[in-house]
């Protein structure tokens, strides 16, 4: 049996080993780049949060939720969801929020929450034309198809429809009138 030339055969070995962990290297160092890139378009948006912040009865019910842009430049076309159980998911927003400044946005609700709300949910556009949402459970990322109208479009909860929960909270804001 003739192996032919064994410095040649190890020659090839170590030029076949040598390009596989050349092609290695170069994959991780792109994958690393790419992370490093996402890392830097995430950075203002990682730095814009919301929470709520109180729930009161007073003139009907209402649920105060608070938004934070921590960077230094604007965020647009701002959207906050909040999920509220059986009485449904209310979605408010503003046109943009500048660079350190804080907005309270408040949703009127249908009745008391009869549990503990949810963080809310935001969406937003960053300073770089990125659109980006935070879910209720702190996931930021860069929303996919179908995620705006899942999120950010109102349910009426146990109502049949979004009319019947806004006439609910219309009439119990004007029974507060009256009190």
């Amino acid at each position: 049996m003739d192996w032919g030339n064994v410095p040649g055969w190890v020659a090839a070995v170590g030029t076949i080993g040598t390009l596989t962990l050349t092609v290695r290297v170069a994959w991780n160092q792109v994958r690393d780049r790419r992370q490093e890139q996402e890392d830097r378009r995430a950075a203002q948006a990682r730095l814009v949060t919301a929470w709520v912040d109180d729930v009161r009865r007073g003139k009907g019910f209402t649920a105060t939720v608070k938004v934070k842009n921590s960077s230094d430049q604007a965020v647009y076309g701002l959207r906050v969801s909040l999920a509220v159980g059986v009485r449904g998911q209310y979605v408010a927003g503003q046109s943009a929020l500048g660079p350190g400044a804080s907005a309270e946005i408040e949703f009127k609700l249908a009745g008391y929450p009869r549990g503990e709300l949810e963080a809310p949910g935001i969406a937003f556009t960053d300073a770089g034309g990125l659109q980006w949402i935070r879910l209720a459970t702190g996931e930021l990322r860069h929303p996919s198809g179908s995620d705006l109208d899942e999120h950010f479009s109102e349910h009426p909860g146990s109502f049949e429809r979004i009319e019947a929960r806004n006439a609910v909270i219309k009439r119990l804001w004007e029974q507060d009138d009256h009190a």
